[in-house]
């Protein structure tokens, strides 16, 4: 059985920035980008379904992870046939390194058996800092990078 990863108090946070993908996703079905719309909108479900019960391991983590993934790589080449796609990238870039990053403090901080010989100040701190990180880069800041794609670039011909 997976533990829980982080408590409920630190990742509810997630169901609220969770609202940037619902956004993005139906900002690009409304420009008629259906296959991203739909791969934002399933997003949007299994990141709300992880991060309720943020658990190490699990069915829901490896779904949300892999949907993730496949909307990520669409993302990235549907980017390619609008103008604007090398700011795309570029912050999109940024996600990457800040959830790189993420996880190397991750595995020094919160992945380590030591972590629950810890304060339970300094284990706020880290909890909070992880979902904070995440969330901002990865719900709202590539959300909005996504959603800024399709409103304010051309698509090339």
């Amino acid at each position: 059985m997976s533990k829980l990863l982080i408590p409920s108090k630190y990742s509810r946070i997630a169901i609220f920035t969770s609202l940037f993908i619902l956004k993005a996703a139906y900002t690009w079905f409304l420009k008629n980008e259906k296959i991203m719309g739909v791969l934002l909108f399933l997003s949007y479900i299994f990141t709300n379904l992880h991060w309720y019960n943020l658990k190490s391991t699990g069915l829901i983590r490896t779904i949300d992870i892999s949907v993730v993934i496949v909307a990520f790589v669409c993302g990235t080449l549907r980017s390619l046939t609008y103008d604007c796609a090398l700011e795309f990238n570029k912050k999109s870039i940024i996600v990457i390194f800040m959830f790189c990053f993420n996880e190397k403090l991750n595995s020094k901080y919160l992945y380590i058996a030591e972590f629950k010989n810890k304060s339970e100040f300094e284990k706020s701190l880290i909890y909070i800092r992880c979902v904070l990180i995440h969330t901002y880069f990865l719900h709202i800041y590539q959300m909005e990078n996504a959603c800024y794609i399709v409103n304010n670039c051309k698509v090339l011909s």
